[in-house]
Parts: C-alpha cells; sequence; structure tokens
C-alpha cells in the first residue's frame, strides 16, 4: 500500500503510474536520436569552453549518434561540463583549484565540514569546492592562500570562533587623546 504522499505525487505524474520515466532518465540504453531515429551510443567528443578570451578543450561524455552526430547530455555529462568550466573560471581569475583546496584543507588538518563552518560557506561547501561543483569567493581564496602561507593563523579564527579571540580584546581598545581644540587657556593665580 502506497502513502498519501506518493499517490499524491504519482496521480500528478502524466503517466499516472509508478515513475516509467525515472528508470529513462538513470540510462538511455537503446535510446533513438532525436533527430534521425537510429540508436545512440555513449561516448566522448572533443569540446572547447571559452572565457573571458581563454579556452579549455576536453573530452565531453554523452550520448552521441553516429548516423548524424547529434549529441544528448544527461546531468551528469553536464557536470562534467560544469566542472570544466569552473576550472577554467578558477584559472582566468585567479581562485584556488579544486586540488589546492583539497591540499591546503588536509594541510590544515581540517574536515570538510570544520573547513566550512570555520572559513565560510557551510558544511557541504568545501566538499564543493573540492570536487569543482562551485567555485569559492576571491575571499575564500585568499584566506586559503594566507592560510597556506601561514597555518599558525588558523587558530585566530578558531579563538574568534569560540569567542575567546572578542572577550581577550575587549579591554584592549585604545583611544588617541586629542589635544584641545581652540586657544589655550591660561590661568593665573
Amino acid at each position: 500500500m502506497t502513502s498519501k504522499r506518493s499517490r499524491k505525487r504519482f496521480r500528478s505524474h502524466p503517466c499516472q503510474s509508478s515513475c516509467c520515466c525515472r528508470s529513462r532518465r538513470k540510462t538511455m540504453n537503446n535510446q533513438p536520436c532525436p533527430m534521425c531515429g537510429v540508436e545512440m551510443q555513449h561516448g566522448y567528443r572533443t569540446l572547447t569552453l571559452t572565457y573571458k578570451d581563454q579556452s579549455s578543450t576536453f573530452d565531453m561524455p554523452g550520448w552521441y549518434c553516429a548516423n548524424c552526430g547529434e549529441g544528448v547530455h544527461t546531468g551528469k555529462d553536464m557536470q562534467e561540463s560544469d566542472r570544466q568550466l569552473n576550472l577554467l573560471k578558477a584559472k582566468v581569475e585567479c581562485l584556488v583549484v579544486p586540488d589546492e583546496v583539497r591540499r591546503i584543507r588536509k594541510k590544515l588538518e581540517l574536515s570538510q565540514a570544520a573547513a566550512g563552518q570555520l572559513l565560510g560557506g557551510g558544511p557541504n561547501a568545501f566538499n564543493k569546492y573540492e570536487r569543482g561543483l562551485i567555485l569559492p569567493s576571491q575571499a575564500v581564496s585568499s584566506l586559503l592562500r594566507v592560510l597556506d602561507a601561514k597555518p599558525e593563523a588558523v587558530s585566530v579564527l578558531r579563538d574568534a570562533q569560540s569567542g575567546s579571540f572578542i572577550a581577550s580584546h575587549r579591554g584592549s581598545k585604545r583611544t588617541a587623546r586629542r589635544p584641545p581644540s581652540g586657544p589655550r587657556a591660561t590661568s593665573s593665580v
């Protein structure tokens, strides 16, 4: 027996049954080409991406028709394209690349979740940075480069996060004393 939730989902689905399309989305075996009808085969084609006058060429996975050359790219195929574009953007914008992010994080002896919490971005940010799914911001890239050069600085971030940095620096504000402005009043006794 299906729950109300699953029945509702299937009712709104066009085929009115357990999702027949889900299995087609996972694999395209024996799928005809949308242009000519010939069966498509999974393979790789050379693709060149360009970003701000810089180019990168890589092998793009996808389903390709041997007859007409048409290509169909699934979600996993597009992830590779997105990853390659992010690598190109990182190079052009001088951001840290996934391997560099991983190396620095390990050098600091932080888990991905701990790095996301300590350096910003949230618990999944470093997982995505390291897989090349998203790019770190310029600020995060700069912070990682500083921490790579001065790993002991991570203790400042830990102290700030725990509140001990704020407590230890609360009373240390120094204010400069300004000389009185205007003519000096002199007292005669």
